[in-house]
């Protein structure tokens, strides 16, 4: 196939959709306008309900080959796309332990900024980091005894 843009800048790995016409300007298969970009996030999701769809249309029998299956998979594909952009997928944030993890910020008044970073360094699992001043870090051990 004939194509040039997309290939430069799509990273490998990406799930795309595209209409392929079979004879473009340059006499070779080509893209006809356009490449839909789905997230990483997605792409598994996207595969497996693509192809429990094209089961389900083979098993039907109205359509008997491969051509009629593609041209009726390429509404899933664009409504699909669509969600992507319009209702996007949140991942979800999980510790290294498989637990949901709820984002938040606490902020806190300070009167004694030196008697806080005392008390903050005597903390046996708490660790400041080098060229950040009045920054503190926590981490421990996970079920599997990793950080």
């Amino acid at each position: 196939m004939h194509e040039r843009l997309g290939s430069r800048a799509i990273p490998r790995a990406t799930l795309l959709a595209a209409r392929v016409i079979d004879q473009g300007a340059s006499g070779k298969p080509e893209i006809e306008r356009g490449l839909l970009s789905y997230p990483d996030l997605v792409r598994d999701s996207v595969k497996s309900q693509l192809s429990a769809l094209r089961q389900r249309l083979r098993d039907e029998g109205t359509l008997t080959t491969e051509a009629e299956i593609d041209e009726h998979t390429g509404l899933f594909l664009h409504d699909g796309w669509m969600s992507c952009l319009l209702d996007p997928t949140m991942p979800r944030v999980k510790s290294t332990d498989g637990e949901d993890l709820l984002l938040t910020s606490v902020r806190f008044d300070v009167d004694d900024e030196e008697g806080l970073a005392a008390a903050l360094n005597r903390g046996g699992e708490l660790a400041s980091e080098p060229g950040e001043p009045g920054v503190w870090y926590w981490s421990g051990k996970n079920r599997e005894g990793g950080l």
